[in-house]
């Protein structure tokens, strides 16, 4: 999936997620998606559907994750 002219990748996907401190399980449910699939994408195994792409990265952009040519940067919660 392009982010602009950026492409996420399963490292990008799996960087992000832990970031925001997700088990691959509980960012499937978010995805809508099977568990599986947020296994064999961050394995770089398969590639995911353009419609599962597309639902990773808004459960990524919706969290505040963002993504440039430097890396994934995860945004860090401001203390009550």
């Amino acid at each position: 999936m392009a982010i602009g002219n950026l492409l996420i990748t399963g490292k990008h996907c799996r960087a992000a997620r832990a970031g925001l401190g997700l088990t691959q399980a509980d960012f499937a449910k978010r995805c809508r998606v099977a568990t599986r699939t947020i296994v064999h994408f961050e394995a770089e195994v398969r590639n995911p559907h353009a419609l599962t792409l597309d639902a990773i990265e808004k459960v990524l952009l919706d969290a505040g994750v963002e993504f440039s040519e430097r890396g994934v940067f995860i945004p860090i919660p401001s203390e009550p």
